[in-house]
């Protein structure tokens, strides 16, 4: 099965608190101490969106500013490099605001407010939709805009633990990605990228 996230996040008033496991640094307070009660995390502001990865953080400002920390090690923060962050950095390449993101295990994804989609990180099994010009064992440090499927904007986006997923404009659910168990939802058991 999937290795969901071990921490949590929730907004209060614009600021990101965080608790549970902090082995990366994924509750961005600076440390690297598990809690079990709500840490403020360093730095936000002005936040309308957090999501958390298996043992990464996301945060969105409300002018979709992308926020970032926690376990870098395969470029999952979209930072331009694989050390891990105890605190917050700004992923500054998308160049476009960003309304949703999600975290898989060593992988991530963004929707933008025109529509499209960027992925970086870990692309085994395809999960980051580059098709097979992208080596499995590949680490894609900085966010790359995909090809969207079917209309070619998106609406919605998920990430699972190497799989992702876009609803297209048109309602239509399109995923890629780690297959096994028939994940995906296409009735195969075959990986897609």
């Amino acid at each position: 099965g999937d290795e969901m996230a071990n921490h949590a996040l929730e907004i209060e008033d614009g600021s990101v608190m965080a608790w549970g496991d902090n082995s990366y640094g994924q509750l961005g307070d600076g440390t690297v101490d598990d809690s079990f009660t709500p840490v403020a995390v360093i730095g936000l502001n002005d936040i309308v969106y957090v999501a958390a990865g298996a043992h990464h953080s996301f945060a969105i400002e409300s002018d979709g500013t992308l926020w970032a920390w926690g376990r870098n090690d395969y470029g999952q923060l979209g930072i331009g490099h694989t050390i891990d962050q105890y605190t917050p950095v700004e992923v500054q390449t998308i160049g476009e605001a960003v309304i949703a993101v999600a975290g898989g295990y060593n992988h991530s994804i963004a929707l933008t407010d025109v529509g499209n989609v960027f992925t970086w990180g870990f692309s085994g099994d395809g999960a980051l939709g580059n098709g097979a010009s992208i080596p499995n064992s590949t680490y894609i440090l900085d966010p790359v805009k995909i090809d969207c499927p079917g209309t070619g904007f998106a609406d919605a986006i998920a990430a699972g633990q190497n799989r992702s997923y876009i609803i297209d404009s048109d309602a239509n659910g399109w995923a890629f990605g780690d297959n096994s168990y028939g994940r995906l939802g296409d009735g195969s058991a075959n990986n897609t990228s």
